[in-house]
């Protein structure tokens, strides 16, 4: 950066500073909230809720304990619809998501459940404060990160039907939305690649 004068640097090295500051307040507010949300499914007392949860759950929990044996990609599991491919129907992401969760979790696939929601939550969240940075509009970022996930058709997907899959989708939406526009109104070529990584 050309600076004109000592005061010149002086103020644009403290603004930098102060957006630094408030960012990392803002992703600590989000890991705090995440820590609260992993207490209250805890407390509630009957997680793993939903009508598939159990179903994302047994998948991840079958690539941790192959991954252990030095297996991948597992392709069958007997217990899994009489010996179907287990990651036939549904991309394997989410079922490996879930088995790092477990991992972090110490090999406790409910823990690792109560990870993957806080890692839901906090990554969503991230994502909208990314677009606030990008449109120089932080605060609002941020507000929209924590509102994202209390979305009453996001809540329905990861504590209703239990689609964890789906669930996975929400960090990934406002991304693909925000890039998607950059490139469509602001002829922004680089965002059609973050835009494809972002709808992987």
């Amino acid at each position: 950066m050309l600076c004109w004068s000592k005061e010149t640097c002086r103020k644009g090295t403290g603004m930098k500073a102060k957006k630094t500051l408030q960012i990392i307040s803002i992703l600590l507010l989000y890991l705090l909230i995440a820590g609260l949300l992993m207490l209250v499914i805890y407390q509630n007392g009957n997680y793993p809720s939903g009508s598939d949860t159990m179903f994302h759950v047994y998948r991840g929990d079958v690539i941790y304990q192959s991954i252990k044996q030095g297996n991948w990609f597992p392709l069958l599991d007997p217990n899994w619809y009489n010996g179907a491919e287990i990651l036939r129907y549904w991309a394997p992401f989410p079922a490996y998501c879930l088995a790092v969760c477990q991992f972090f979790a110490g090999g406790n696939l409910f823990t690792g459940y109560l990870w993957f929601c806080a890692i839901v939550f906090f990554l969503g969240a991230c994502a909208w404060l990314r677009i606030g940075i990008a449109r120089k509009r932080v605060a609002l970022g941020a507000f929209l990160g924590i509102l994202w996930f209390f979305m009453p058709n996001n809540l329905f997907a990861l504590f209703g039907e239990g689609n964890l899959a789906r669930s996975l989708c929400m960090i990934f939406l406002p991304l693909f939305v925000h890039y998607l526009y950059a490139y469509l109104c602001e002829e922004n070529k680089k965002a059609l690649f973050y835009m494809m990584v972002a709808s992987l």
